[in-house]
């Protein structure tokens, strides 16, 4: 669990994902975005009703009780509800309490469970999140991209 929403974004920026945000939705207090050509709903942890419509980088911080082993090797985010997420991904880092996960972006997973033993770096894994899923919106001054694992520069 974060200390402090700076200390979050200062441990996972290069961790952010490029989303493009959607016009506030009236009354709601989720940021709405495109993601891998889906939209997700976030509980946005940074600045709530701050984000302007159009492209951003956004650390995605999905809770789940716990990871499980997949045999399928795919990297996939199905979205069956408001604010929750079906992912599919790989282990890129791991720790008591928290997983990176690459399921097509990058995914900073917080685990409210202990990682199964059998869980290594480099496996593949899916997971149920719980609801909301968390979002932590980079401003200008702190905007990284993951790429091909390292971090770079963003052009936004």
């Amino acid at each position: 669990m974060e200390e402090s929403v700076e200390g979050f974004i200062s441990q996972f920026k290069p961790y952010a994902a490029s989303v493009e945000v959607l016009p506030k939705t009236e009354g709601s207090p989720l940021l709405e975005i495109v993601v891998s050509q889906k939209v997700l709903h976030l509980l946005e942890r940074t600045a709530p009703y701050g984000s302007k419509p159009g492209k951003a980088q956004i650390i995605l911080n999905p809770m789940t009780n716990g990871l499980q082993k997949s045999t399928e090797g795919l990297k996939t985010i199905t979205v069956p509800g408001v604010s929750k997420m079906h992912v599919q991904g790989v282990v890129l880092e791991l720790s008591p309490q928290t997983a990176i996960v690459d399921a097509g972006v990058p995914l900073v997973v917080t685990l409210l469970e202990t990682v199964p033993e059998d869980i290594t770096l480099g496996d593949y894994i899916q997971f149920d999140s719980l609801r909301p899923v968390h979002g932590f919106v980079l401003q200008k001054e702190e905007q990284r991209s993951y790429r091909r694992g390292r971090e770079t520069d963003s052009e936004l």
